[in-house]
């Protein structure tokens, strides 16, 4: 496990919010690290050695490097997803080896910074600063 102490290298990839029907994903090497907060429907991810099922009002942290397949379900699936890198040196690195969930009680300070770093982010060149500030701060709930 990756910890970020004193200094850190972190970018911000993009940051989406989505509302859709259905769908689902099959990713061989994820290139990021991303946390994916489910508002209404949710997703079943298969890791091959474990499953993790994402319901509503529970943040997801995908690790750079896993393997899965993923199914959406529910009649409309709304969430926001917010890519990024951690870099040790040059070489990307994940915060952990696993995909994990958050606990349903700790959502809605992971929903405040994840919608407001997406308005940030869509909004203009300055919102990105506070973007990437409110991504550190969710790696350091998260940590």
């Amino acid at each position: 496990m990756y910890h970020i102490e004193n200094e850190a290298h972190v970018s911000v990839k993009w940051v989406i919010y989505r509302n859709v029907t259905s769908g689902g994903n099959k990713v061989n090497f994820r290139r990021t690290n991303s946390f994916i907060y489910c508002l209404q429907g949710g997703f079943d991810f298969d890791f091959g050695t474990y499953k993790i099922r994402l319901n509503p009002g529970e943040m997801l942290y995908l690790p750079y490097g896993c393997s899965y397949t993923n199914v959406m379900f529910g009649n409309n699936i709304e969430y926001y997803q917010i890519q990024f890198s951690v870099y040790d040196g040059e070489n990307s690195v994940a915060l952990r080896e696993r995909a994990c969930a958050t606990k349903k009680y700790e959502s809605d300070k992971y929903l405040l910074l994840i919608s407001e770093a997406y308005e940030s982010y869509v909004r203009n060149k300055i919102g990105k600063s506070i973007c990437l500030g409110n991504l550190l701060k969710m790696i350091g709930y998260f940590e």
